[in-house]
């Protein structure tokens, strides 16, 4: 081999091995729900804190999670048990969590606020989940509500995922 063939390989597996260093996959995902309505909250001393971010993989941890943040969608006996969001979440059953995983992100936005989900990354073992916020052309109103996505991911996806990180860029 001459050295410039030597000096090529050496260059490509750097510059590969750089690469692998820090790898980030975008994984495939199915929002299935996006509407105004919040998952949960607890009540705290000082006051109340909303649910922001989860990464649910079995029914269990999900009716854990609605237990703990005091959503309904288990107590037949609430009124919140028949919304939009609670609906959902019971279509979720130990046959979906063979192979997949739910997140479930909730965050206060306005009416003059266009919110997409950009994608989800894994960036070692941490589950980054990018939304992009950005202002409506025209005049809406300032008030401020809840919203809540429920995002399907496959498990292969996230093997060694451990951590949930949701990033909101506003423009």
């Amino acid at each position: 081999m001459t050295k410039k063939s030597i000096s090529l390989i050496v260059i490509f597996v750097f510059f590969f091995s750089i690469c692998g260093c820090n790898k980030q996959n975008k994984i495939d995902y199915n929002l299935s729900y996006n509407q105004n309505e919040a998952f949960g909250y607890k009540k705290l001393e000082k006051g109340t804190q909303l649910y922001s971010n989860g990464l649910i993989k079995s029914l269990e941890e999900l009716k854990k999670e609605c237990t703990e943040w005091n959503n309904d969608a288990y107590n037949e006996s609430s009124d919140g048990y028949s919304s939009d969001l609670n609906q959902k979440l019971r279509d979720y059953d130990e046959n979906y969590f063979k192979e997949n995983a739910l997140i479930i992100v909730t965050y206060e936005t306005a009416n003059y606020l266009k919110t997409k989900l950009k994608h989800i990354i894994v960036d070692g073992s941490t589950l980054i989940v990018n939304i992009k916020q950005t202002t409506k052309i025209g005049n809406y109103s300032t008030e401020a509500y809840f919203w809540s996505m429920l995002i399907e991911i496959k498990k292969n996806d996230i093997i060694n995922v451990d951590e949930l990180k949701v990033n909101c860029s506003k423009r």
